[in-house]
């Protein structure tokens, strides 16, 4: 019998894919903005518009491991590293409120992704989560 996931792993899948798209997008969509603030981070870098285009599909696919790695494969620990990337998510709040104050106009994007990933990580940590990763029977399928 296959183990069918339970809505809260659908709903962490969908919340941390929303929350790592609205980062992608913002990036993407201020290109100049995104620049400064990896310049601002590594100062010894040069980040032209290539290199940061580079970087935000690094971060998107990167944020993409602990979906796949608890969709595919039903991993355990995955869910410590997804609770990990939240916490350091939460870092970048500062940033977010003072972008917010300065009228960046892409400040929703930041803040709800901000939001959306301690969220998501809440959903992997329910009853009905916890069961599913200690299940031994059946397998992750695909796509249910």
């Amino acid at each position: 019998m296959k183990a069918v996931r339970p809505a809260s792993i659908r709903l962490f899948a969908a919340l941390f894919f929303l929350q790592a798209v609205l980062v992608y997008a913002a990036g993407m969509l201020d290109l100049n903005r995104q620049a400064a603030l990896l310049r601002a981070w590594f100062p010894d870098v040069s980040f032209d518009r290539d290199m940061v285009i580079v970087t935000l599909s690094a971060r998107l696919s990167i944020t993409l491991i602990p979906i796949a790695l608890i969709w595919f494969f039903r991993a355990g620990f995955a869910r410590w590293l997804a609770t990990l990337m939240a916490l350091g998510g939460l870092a970048g709040l500062p940033s977010a409120i003072t972008a917010m104050n300065t009228g960046w106009g892409l400040w929703p994007f930041a803040m709800a992704s901000i939001m959306l990933k301690p969220v998501a990580v809440g959903f992997l940590f329910t009853r009905s989560a916890r069961y599913w990763f200690a299940r031994k029977d059946g397998d992750a399928a695909l796509f249910r």
